[in-house]
């Protein structure tokens, strides 16, 4: 390929990847945890501060935010602009393994994360998840390019790169695991040799050298592991206090445990540090600076939470750790084949096809590939907490390894020579085949015309065998490679249409509606809708940020109602389902939950307008739940269920409705009538 078409076709995906991300961005609805994230972002940029605290995870996306905040503003677009621009970089990544998946193979790399339907959504979303895809795909580039290219300058940017993964979020573990058992396998006869005392560290090779690096940086974060033995210890030992144990923070020590978990962290910080001098002294301590700077600077927002140390190096792992019983999201062990194929299909249909052939054809990227793959899926398959957010991370290998594969077919065929033999016609066949063959496998048998319905679908038939009989003789006058390899390229972009549209619908039509999988227990549109009202109130009173605003926050409601309401000064949020309200508050107006309304009704009586009913937040109908396996595998060969799943797949149908949850507006009487209606 032509260097500038090839410089070409990485700016034409970054525009068109950035004009995706970016377009329409502030207008859905924000959701409870993007409520989350921007208001401590908010609260830091505007110098209140910032503790890190595991429930949010790592505190790199607080401190990216608030910068945005104090660049151009705080608002529901500049919260997701960080994620636009990471969502967008991670584009050209690709670049970084171009010597591995050759020039075509990165370049329809950066293409499928471009349109990725996952991938999309989760960089217009104010969530972590878009900044580990980045820093993982990041990770994996330079180890290869290490593993080619063996400078320290490698192993630098790598130590960053892990460094701000691990304050990111804590599935860095997973992460550093999964790649780190892959450079393992390819390492393991220098790790064998060494073992037996025939090798010192130093003569590591660069797959031995890098995954004994990533091992090394992990070894003192990993410290809160120990809390999985903790029911061994005393009763008032705790190593990673579980949820809803008394007197402290979940995932951090008690008692004793304390000193437990100083000795631990200590002692495996000195290991980490002994081992690396033990393998190349210069190198290593270079790395340790520029890991446990980025680490602890952002952890300790600068120096000004010095707690955040241990926070960051302990309870950051132990949090997780106690949160595995819990078991969020409460989804079947089936979630990932479920919502995967839905949206992933075509890096999924395609890596599976690609991680069979190089199983066996593959060199030792390709394998690497494969396990990175499967094993990213297997980990999260078992993970107790399943939510459609961490498609982002099951997704991402998939990408990559069909990217290789795409590339591998495109490269290894002498497209002219194919064409001129009659290669057209199978880009002009094959539609029409794969059309013949949904609309055989999908056919409404229609009883009351039993002629003519038999008659059409053997119509359809003698066309599906008209063309394989064109297909086999079009692989005789070329080869079977050039006709399969057609064949693919062609079923590719096919899938690359249905895929940009099912990315697009997703993004901009249901972004805050959840007839998409994806989109998930999410903040309905009444809310901002609402919120304009408030405004609008504000303003007709002359009180605007001073106005007196009464949110009921049983249930979770306090979000993300403390965002849009985050510059009125006078929000209060009593718990009206845990404290029944005897007087009226003195606001302007009150928002109740919908089981609060038969309490607060008699309550506001004469001096508010009724209760207007909105849904606050709403999901997605979970009817896949609860399947048996062969429930699970039968609906394969259920042709009532197919056509259910098609119609879903296609066109967004659903056979419920919607899943959501009300709270009930009251404006004072004594404002103008057009705020309140």
């Amino acid at each position: 390929m032509p260097r500038r078409y090839e410089i070409g076709g990485y700016l034409a995906l970054l525009a068109a990847g950035f004009f995706m991300r970016l377009w329409d961005l502030g207008s859905r609805a924000i959701h409870h945890d993007e409520s989350l994230h921007a208001y401590f972002s908010w609260e830091l940029y505007t110098g209140k501060g910032f503790q890190h605290n595991p429930l949010m995870h790592g505190p790199f996306q607080f401190h990216g935010m608030a910068g945005i905040f104090w660049l151009l503003g705080d608002s529901e677009f500049t919260a997701r602009l960080l994620p636009v621009l990471f969502g967008s970089a991670m584009i050209l990544l690709p670049l970084l393994l171009r010597r591995r998946l050759g020039n075509v193979g990165a370049l329809i790399t950066a293409g499928l994360i471009t349109i990725s339907p996952a991938l999309l959504y989760y960089s217009r979303f104010a969530r972590e998840d878009i900044y580990m895809g980045f820093w993982t795909l990041a990770l994996v580039g330079l180890i290869w390019r290490y593993i080619d290219d063996p400078r320290n300058r490698w192993l630098y940017l790598l130590s960053g790169v892990v460094a701000l993964g691990f304050a990111t979020k804590e599935n860095e573990f997973m992460i550093v695991a999964i790649v780190g058992l892959g450079l393992v396998l390819i390492a393991r006869a220098d790790i064998g040799r060494w073992i037996w005392g025939q090798r010192s560290l130093r003569e590591w090779g660069p797959a031995g050298s890098v995954a004994l690096v990533l091992g090394l940086l992990t070894l003192p974060l990993i410290g809160a592991a120990a809390g999985v033995f903790q029911s061994y210890l005393p009763a008032d030992i705790k190593l990673t206090a579980p949820d809803g144990f008394p007197g402290g923070a979940v995932g951090a020590p008690r008692g004793a445990g304390y000193a437990i978990a100083i000795a631990i962290v200590v002692s495996l910080l000195i290991a980490s540090i002994g081992i690396g001098l033990a393998w190349r002294r210069g190198p290593w301590l270079k790395i340790l600076l520029v890991f446990w700077a980025i680490y602890i600077t952002l952890h300790t927002t600068f120096f000004t939470n010095m707690i955040g140390v241990g926070s960051g190096t302990w309870q950051a792992l132990g949090y997780w750790i106690a949160q595995q019983d819990v078991a969020r999201g409460s989804q079947p062990w089936y979630y990932y084949f479920v919502i995967v194929p839905i949206y992933e299909f075509l890096p999924f249909t395609i890596a599976v096809g690609a991680a069979f052939f190089y199983a066996i054809k593959g060199d030792i990227f390709t394998r690497f590939l494969i396990l990175w793959a499967v094993l990213t899926f297997i980990a999260y398959t078992i993970a107790s907490e399943k939510m459609p957010w961490l498609v982002v991370h099951v997704a991402l290998p998939m990408i990559v390894l069909a990217g290789k594969a795409l590339g591998d077919v495109v490269t290894r065929v002498n497209w002219r020579a194919t064409m001129t033999r009659g290669g057209i016609y199978v880009f002009l066949g094959l539609p029409l085949a794969l059309l013949m063959v949904w609309r055989v496998l999908f056919f409404r048998w229609d009883a009351s015309n039993q002629l003519g319905s038999f008659s059409l679908i053997w119509a359809m038939c003698l066309v599906i065998a008209v063309l394989l009989a064109l297909f086999y003789w079009l692989a005789r006058r070329t080869s079977a490679r050039a006709v399969w390899s057609t064949a693919l390229v062609v079923a590719t972009v096919l899938m690359g249409v249905l895929t940009v549209r099912a990315g697009v619908v997703a993004a901009y039509a249901h972004g805050d509606v959840p007839r998409e999988m994806l989109v998930y227990t999410q903040t309905s549109p009444d809310i901002p809708d609402l919120m304009e009202e408030i405004n609008r109130v504000g303003v007709l009173t002359g009180e605007r940020e001073k106005m007196k605003i009464t949110v009921d926050a049983a249930d979770g409601y306090t979000w993300p109602w403390a965002w849009y309401l985050r510059k009125y000064k006078n929000t209060g949020y009593p718990d009206y389902s845990a404290n029944r309200p005897t007087t009226a508050p003195d606001s302007r107006v009150v928002i109740a939950n919908y089981r609060a309304k038969v309490n607060v009704d008699p309550i506001l009586g004469t001096l508010y307008t009724d209760g207007r009913k909105l849904v606050h937040r709403w999901w997605f109908p979970e009817q896949y739940r609860d399947l048996t396996p062969s429930e699970f595998f039968g609906t394969v060969i259920d042709p009532d269920r197919w056509h259910g799943a098609v119609d879903y797949f296609l066109f967004r149908k659903l056979s419920h409705d919607l899943g959501g949850v009300d709270s009930y507006v009251y404006f004072e009487r004594t404002i103008p009538l057009q705020a309140g209606q």
